[in-house]
């Protein structure tokens, strides 16, 4: 977002050096990307996603880690996960599926400063940002899949790319630590036998953690007739649905419970809180069983 300046009258000696000044200040903007006067400005924000570029932007000059491009808030929380703190997020983190945003030249003009690009290779806009990354900056596809033994090892590749095991490791003691006490809640309040569960494709590795029984999956395309009747014959209890793109009333009919799951962190890119939204989630739908 572009500064007020006031106008002011310059002498005729002063003229030249105005003249010089404003053409800097417009290559600055150029350069910077700052044509956009939306709250939101991907090219300028850190880690805490905060509108304020100023109170959130980390300077290259002054940064003492590389600077990541992630591709979205799930692959930014990760690349934090690991102790990374220089980090611009592609797409917004308010977007319900943020893999769905398509870049701005802004956006991908921002590539051209980053150290490190990292996506999943799930996003619409992938092919983009790889091709907007040129031979500048190293991609790396990040396993964007939130099992907890997935999540460790990505962490840890981050990591070792970024020099910032320490604060890595001490990040998975503590996800370690949660996840297992939430499993804890999770086993502690699951029927038995497990509750059959038919998943959307993207939230099956939940119900691994639920520990719930998985007999069938559906999406990312809609529900087709057949697997409707499918569905049915194997009489599920529960139902995972993706909160990113949610299947609707498709599967009404099987009159399972809907667990609404989530992949994407919330604005605070903290991986923890979406184990603790989905655990309150699921646990909630075992008290309706």
């Amino acid at each position: 977002m572009e500064p007020n300046m006031k106008r002011h009258r310059p002498t005729p000696s002063a003229r030249l050096v105005a003249c010089s000044i404003a053409v800097v200040a417009v290559c600055v903007a150029v350069l910077a990307g700052c044509t956009d006067n939306s709250q939101w400005d991907s090219t300028a924000n850190s880690v805490s996603s905060s509108g304020d570029s100023s109170a959130t932007t980390t300077s290259r000059d002054e940064a003492t880690q590389p600077l990541i491009i992630a591709s979205t808030s799930w692959i930014a929380a990760i690349a934090k996960a690991a102790g990374a703190t220089n980090i611009t997020i592609i797409a917004p983190t308010e977007l319900q599926h943020p893999a769905d945003y398509d870049p701005k030249p802004s956006d991908l003009a921002s590539v051209a400063k980053a150290d490190f690009i990292l996506l999943g290779g799930f996003e619409a806009f992938a092919d983009r940002l790889t091709q907007a990354a040129g031979s500048q900056a190293e991609v790396i596809k990040i396993n964007a899949d939130n099992t907890p033994e997935v999540l460790r090892t990505e962490v840890r590749k981050i990591a070792d790319l970024l020099g910032t095991n320490d604060a890595a490791e001490e990040w998975i003691t503590k996800f370690n630590d949660r996840t297992e006490a939430l499993k804890a809640q999770l086993d502690a309040a699951r029927p038995t036998p497990a509750p059959a569960t038919v998943s959307h494709k993207f939230m099956a590795p939940w119900a691994e953690f639920a520990g719930v029984n998985l007999v069938g999956t559906f999406g990312p395309q809609p529900v087709t007739p057949s697997q409707l009747v499918e569905f049915k014959n194997l009489a599920p209890e529960l139902i995972f649905d993706n909160g990113h793109v949610p299947v609707g009333n498709a599967l009404d009919d099987l009159g399972a419970i809907k667990v609404t799951i989530i992949n994407f962190p919330p604005p605070s890119l903290d991986l923890l809180e979406v184990f603790d939204i989905n655990t309150e989630a699921m646990l909630e739908a075992f008290k309706q069983l």
